[in-house]
Order: C-alpha cells, then sequence, then structure tokens
C-alpha cells in the first residue's frame, strides 16, 4: 500500500476501513475469485466469524461446533506458536473470517489471499478484512483434513502479518507443521517428496507442486522436532527468509552445527528415521518409507556414473548389496553460475535475491548542485517472474519524501510505470545476460537527488532477482564500482555478490545394521575425494547433496564405486 503510493501517487484513501461487529445472522457479499457470494453468519467466536455461502446446506449446529472447536482447541496453540493475526486488522474488526465456499478447484482444498488485507481503491476485489476461504466441495465439516486445513491457512494468514517475505516453500513447510503441531499428523503427506528426493528443497515449481509440499514439510518438522517450539516461534518471525533464517536460529539452538551439516543431518534421517541410529536420525511425528534410489550397486559389479543434481536435493546411492572392501570416488564442480559475468568484469555486483513480498532497495545519493547535465549509467541483469515481479529506478529531490519514476532504455510498463520484468537475457542486445542503461538526469540538476534501484515482488515468485555494477553519473567524474563500498548507498535486501559461487557438497555414507552409522565423507578443495569402506553384512548407503544457496542451476558430480583390487 504504502509502495504504491509512492510510486504509484495513487490517492488510495485510509489504509484499513472500519466495519461494525457482525452477529450471527447477517449477510455480507465476498468475493470468491472472479464470483460474488452471498454469505451467511452462522457463528461467532472470540476470534472468527464462521461464515457460510447460501448456496451450501451446512447444519447451523455442525458449523457452530466447528468454530467452538477450533477457538478453543487450535487458535491459542497457533498464536502461540507462529505468532498473532493483524488486528484489529484491515477492518477494524478483531474477527477473522471463515468463509465456506462451493465456489473451489479440486486441486484446493482451502487458501488464503494476501489482496484481502489492502483496500479495494488498490485491489479491487479485496474483501478488506483478514479472511479465510474454505472449500466445502472437497472438505467435509468437522473431518481431520477440514481442521487440518484450517490451521494450515491460518498459519499463512499469520505470516503475512509477522514476516510477509518468507520463501513459498517455508511458508508452506510453517504451515504444514502447524497441522502436526495440533494433532493433525496425516493430513500432509511425505511420499511425493520420497519419491523424488532430487528435487530442490528450497525452490518451487508451481506445475508439480507436490513433491515440494512434502519436502518443505519434512524440513519443517525437522527443525521443529530438532530444535524445539522456540526456535520455531523464532523462525516464523524472523525478518530473514528460507535458509537464511533456519541459519539465524541455527546461531542460537545449534552454534556448533552449521546450515550445511543441518540439512545434511535431515537427509540422512528422511532415509534412516530411526530412534536406534539417535535422535539427529529419527522423526518422533512421522514413520517414513524408504526415499527412491539414483543408483543401485550390485555385488562385484563397478558403479561409473555422472549425474547432475538440484542444490539442496538429494541422491541415494544403494550399496547394501556390496560386502568387503569397497573405493569410492567422488568428484563435483567447484563452482556455480549465479549469473553471467557483468561487462565491466567486476568480481562483485549488488544482488536482491527474490523472495515473496519483496521490497528490496539500494538508494544512492549524488550531489547535482554544481552541474548543467547529468546522466545516470549502469549495468543490469534481472531474471523477474513475467507480469508480476518488477524492478524500478526512481529519484527523488526532497530527501525521499517524493519520487519520481524514471525511465529505462530497457523498461516495460510495470504496476506503478516504467519498469524491469522478465528476464534481461532475454533482450537482444543484452551481453551475457547484462544490459547497459543510460538515463537522462538534466530535470533533476541543481539539485542533491536520491537514486533508487527497487526490486518488488508479489507473493508467488519466480525468477532469481536482480544485480547492478558499475553505476556511474559521468559529469561528477564519479563511479559507484565496488559493491562491498556502502559508504554512499542504502541498502535493504541488495547484497554484495559474486556472479559465480563455490559449489559445496555433502556427501555421507550409511552403514547399516542394529544401530545404524552417519559417516559424513570429507572432500578436498577441489570438491574431490576418495575413501576405501569395508561394507558388512548389513549394507550401506551414500548420501549426496549439492548445497549451494541462492543458485538456481544444478550442480554435475562424477562417481565411481568398485571393488577394492
Amino acid at each position: 500500500f504504502e509502495t504504491a503510493v509512492r510510486l504509484g501517487k495513487q490517492d488510495l484513501g485510509d489504509r484499513t476501513v472500519t466495519t461494525a461487529p457482525y452477529q450471527p445472522g447477517d449477510k455480507q457479499t465476498f468475493y470468491d475469485g472472479d464470483k460474488l457470494v452471498e454469505a451467511t453468519l452462522i457463528a461467532a467466536t472470540d476470534h472468527t466469524y464462521f461464515w457460510v455461502d447460501d448456496s451450501l446446506d451446512l447444519p447451523p449446529a455442525r458449523v457452530q461446533a466447528a468454530a467452538d472447536r477450533f477457538e478453543t482447541e487450535y487458535y491459542g496453540r497457533l498464536t502461540n506458536l507462529f505468532g498473532d493475526v493483524w488486528s484489529p486488522g484491515m477492518d477494524n474488526d478483531p474477527h477473522i473470517s471463515i468463509l465456506h465456499t462451493g465456489n473451489g478447484t479440486d486441486d484446493e482444498l482451502g487458501r488464503f489471499n494476501s489482496d484481502d488485507e489492502h483496500p479495494r481503491t488498490l485491489y479491487d476485489r479485496s474483501n478488506e478484512q483478514e479472511i479465510i476461504y474454505m472449500n466445502m466441495n472437497e472438505l467435509r465439516l468437522g473431518s481431520d483434513l477440514y481442521y487440518g486445513t484450517l490451521v494450515h491457512e491460518v498459519q499463512h494468514l499469520i505470516q503475512w502479518y509477522v514476516d510477509a517475505g518468507e520463501t513459498r516453500w517455508l511458508n508452506e513447510g510453517l504451515s504444514q507443521l502447524a497441522e502436526v503441531y495440533t494433532g493433525f499428523d496425516d493430513t500432509a503427506t511425505t511420499i511425493d517428496y520420497l519419491e523424488n528426493p532430487e528435487i530442490s528443497l528450497n525452490d518451487w515449481d508451481f506445475d508439480n507442486e507436490y513433491p515440494y509440499y512434502a519436502a518443505s514439510y519434512l524440513y519443517s518438522v525437522y527443525i521443529w522436532e530438532q530444535l524445539g517450539d522456540e526456535a520455531i516461534k523464532e523462525l516464523s518471525r524472523h525478518p530473514a527468509n528460507g535458509l537464511a533464517s533456519v541459519y539465524a536460529i541455527l546461531q542460537g539452538y545449534r552454534p556448533d552445527t552449521t546450515l550445511e551439516q543441518f540439512t545434511a543431518a535431515w537427509a540422512a534421517a528422511n532415509y534412516l528415521d530411526n530412534p536406534d541410529a539417535g535422535p539427529r536420525y529419527n522423526y518422533e511425528s512421522l514413520n517414513l518409507r524408504r526415499p527412491s534410489y539414483k543408483e543401485s550397486v550390485l555385488r562385484d559389479e563397478t558403479l561409473d556414473v555422472t549425474h547432475t543434481l538440484e542444490q539442496f536435493g538429494v541422491h541415494y546411492i544403494d550399496l547394501n548389496k556390496l560386502r568387503g572392501e569397497t573405493i569410492i570416488t567422488f568428484a563435483g564442480d567447484t563452482t556455480i553460475p549465479l549469473m553471467g559475468n557483468p561487462p565491466t568484469g567486476s568480481p562483485l555486483v549488488w544482488y536482491a535475491p527474490v523472495v515473496d513480498m519483496l521490497d528490496a532497495s539500494l538508494t544512492i545519493a549524488a550531489d547535482l548542485t554544481q552541474l548543467d547535465q547529468a546522466t545516470l549509467k549502469y549495468n543490469v541483469w534481472y531474471d523477474l517472474e513475467d507480469e508480476y515481479d518488477y524492478g524500478y529506478v526512481s529519484i527523488s529531490t526532497d530527501d525521499g519524501n517524493a519520487w519520481d519514476l524514471l525511465v529505462p532504455d530497457h523498461h516495460t510498463i510495470g504496476e506503478f510505470g516504467p519498469a524491469y520484468n522478465g528476464r534481461s537475457a532475454a533482450d537482444s542486445s543484452a551481453g551475457n545476460g547484462w544490459l547497459k542503461e543510460s538515463i537522462s538526469l538534466n530535470s533533476y540538476v541543481g539539485n542533491n537527488v536520491l537514486v533508487r534501484f527497487e526490486v518488488l515482488t508479489d507473493d508467488d515468485i519466480t525468477g532469481q532477482g536482480m544485480a547492478l555494477d558499475y553505476i556511474t553519473i559521468p559529469e561528477l567524474d564519479w563511479t559507484y564500482e565496488l559493491a562491498g563500498d556502502t559508504a554512499v548507498a542504502q541498502t535493504e535486501g541488495f547484497i554484495p555478490s559474486g556472479t559465480t559461487l563455490p559449489q559445496q557438497w555433502s556427501v555421507q555414507f550409511i552403514e547399516g545394521g542394529p544401530n545404524p552409522t552417519v559417516m559424513p565423507l570429507p572432500l578436498n578443495a577441489l570438491n574431490q575425494g576418495q575413501w576405501t569402506m569395508d561394507i558388512g553384512k548389513s549394507g550401506g548407503v551414500l548420501v549426496i547433496m549439492p548445497q549451494t544457496p541462492f543458485v538456481n542451476e544444478s550442480a554435475t558430480y562424477w562417481l565411481n564405486v568398485s571393488p577394492a583390487p
């Protein structure tokens, strides 16, 4: 809302609206997707309104019972663990509306839409209240799946308020944790991930969501069981997002464990799930089947393969049929590209990695008071969700109170005006994915100015973000080239980054038996290693995971498993 006012210069009126409290029997018209729905308030508790679409035939007594159970058994537990709902909220009424609707699809049980947390002057189909939609075409009132869906969506409502920028994958994991935490441990499933463990833990594919739901579910439950309630409280509220927030809370709860070690232990736990292996490798709340193997090696055979694997995906290599001394040789990529190298060849650039509901900015001050003309030049790289996520360049002459959008040569029209969108590499003039920009600042000479680069995203993200290099105003004989030089810049969400990052790997050997053990296998500086393992009758398994964050590029490794001579 505030960004729309600042960049769009729209008169949006008040941020919130005021409504009178509702009473059972009252009616209200809701936007439900692209339809208008007339609904009646059947039950009201201290924190909820239970509305029912008038086209549905739900027994009022059962609706009241569901409302009472949610109020007394689940609402307090959810807010205690995950945080508070915005209250009195968008409509200045402390109640959450739960709309039971018949206007849903067979792949959606319920939903939360953050548009409803804004006035209709910004989103014309906003219901202007805290609201959850329950698809009663797919749910039975009062069933475990009904309550599991309800607590799942309420966690999303809470998360929007306490940390709106959380990554989709972790947000979904926390919502599934809410199901387990409130006693519904059979409403979320793990099988879709265990059959596809090679997918990236910290990514999302809208065309194939179920394995990603299952991966984030397992990881969130693992964090909860390993670190406890207090860690989840911090995680859900932490301003960092995704794996960065997991890294942050590990500093307080497992200071001797790195993020990479913790996540590698999770991968081993997904294979073992066995209390006899120790608490690090066991789930108390879940009972897992074995994940799928990438390869199985037969006795007296040699395995020699090269595989590509997504970051934080896992390959399990089955060595259970082997016996005796076995030589295992591994070599993995040592670097991974984050983006193409900029035209200047600079080792560092300013980079804004994309997360949900992001507002990242890089603001630079410049004194144009002694100039007759001025030009802003810079190099830009971007990968932003088509038609939804945008990068803007703006300027202020009054210390940031008012802003004008600038018009880059390679712009499209964004939500608020000229903007970057899509992929810079798709432009025919791009070099290695980078574009060179030059914008006249002649209208602003004679002033001290602030120049701001800004990335804005919605709550369904794809893409890798935006990067900047070699920002200059030649007339000032001034160049802002070194990403680590923060003397003249203010940054929120932009970080100094190389365009190529070190590729990190985890390779572990799990020895079977009544008391399984997990052995991390060390790699040298070139990500190479060779080990001789004496595999007994209980067999063993290799667990391989590339572990470089922020990067969407897959990594490649070579593996050889041979009988010892």
